[in-house]
């Protein structure tokens, strides 16, 4: 049994959605971990919405509530990985686990609250590139001090 081989130009095309949507999941990170939630919050489209364990909110509401969120923590730092991209037309989703670290003192950084678990993340293409529609976090473990947010 043969199979009709994609065209090279579907499969950049591909490659190409793919690069850009890893680069989007990166970029909201660094913005969370430097505290720039205005910057995060244009990553998404304006009807996106965001599901976490403890709170659910559209993106209009994602730069107040990440300021209350992520005040009692002096800095925190997001790993992320096992990221499993899927692309259909103008619509994409995406798996991948995260670590995250939350310290609360600077001057005490052995200190810290982690959580790891995934995010399960919907896309979509809009006339400005790919933009979140859909951010779900699970937390699968903690461990460190607890970590109580305060939405």
């Amino acid at each position: 049994m043969t199979s009709n081989p994609t065209p090279l130009s579907e499969s950049v095309d591909l490659l190409l959605d793919r690069a850009a949507i890893h680069d989007l999941i990166t970029t909201l990170f660094h913005c969370v971990d430097t505290k720039n939630f205005t910057e995060a919050a244009e990553l998404f489209t304006d009807d996106g919405q965001i599901l976490l364990p403890f709170a659910s909110y559209p993106v209009t509401e994602l730069v107040q509530v990440s300021e209350r969120l992520f005040a009692p923590f002096h800095a925190t730092h997001h790993m992320v990985g096992n990221v499993a991209i899927t692309v259909d037309g103008d619509s994409a989703w995406s798996r991948h686990y995260v670590r995250a670290t939350h310290v609360p003192d600077a001057s005490d950084t052995a200190r810290h609250a982690d959580v790891g678990g995934w995010y399960d993340w919907l896309y979509r293409r809009t006339p400005d590139g790919w933009r979140i529609a859909r951010y779900e976090l699970t937390f699968v473990f903690s461990d460190g001090i607890a970590f109580e947010p305060s939405t």
